[in-house]
This record gives structure tokens, sequence and C-alpha cells, in this order.
């Protein structure tokens, strides 16, 4: 099975807007070069939507600290 990636590079600016389906999301678009935007979907509100969130706010967390 391939892995799919998403890389953070710099001029990369996140916020917070609705999808296509109308569900918050994480837009990511690249400000220095003209690229198409990835985006971070929730598309399962409640619970365990919140779970996943907390999941990437933690892992997100650990990289950042585990930076030298």
């Amino acid at each position: 099975m391939d892995e799919t990636y998403i890389s953070i590079e710099p001029g990369d600016e996140f916020v917070v807007t609705d999808d296509t389906d109308g569900y918050p999301a994480v837009k990511i678009q690249n400000k220095a070069f003209v690229e198409d935007p990835r985006w971070l979907l929730f598309n399962s509100p409640g619970p365990d939507q919140n779970r996943r969130i907390n999941e990437l706010i933690y892992a997100l967390t650990q990289l950042r600290d585990a930076q030298p």
C-alpha cells in the first residue's frame, strides 16, 4: 500500500475554514508559491472527531518538542 504524505513547507499558512462539504477543516495554503491547497479533513462531528483532533494536537506537540 502506498503512503500519503502531507509536507509542511516554508510559506505555508494554516486556516480553519469550511471544506466543500461544509465541515470545518484545516486548509494549508502556501503563500510563497502557487500551489493547490492541502486539507486536513474531519468530517465526522462528535466525540470521535474530538478524540482524533486531540491526538493530532498531541502528535504535533511531541514533534515540536522533539526538535533540536
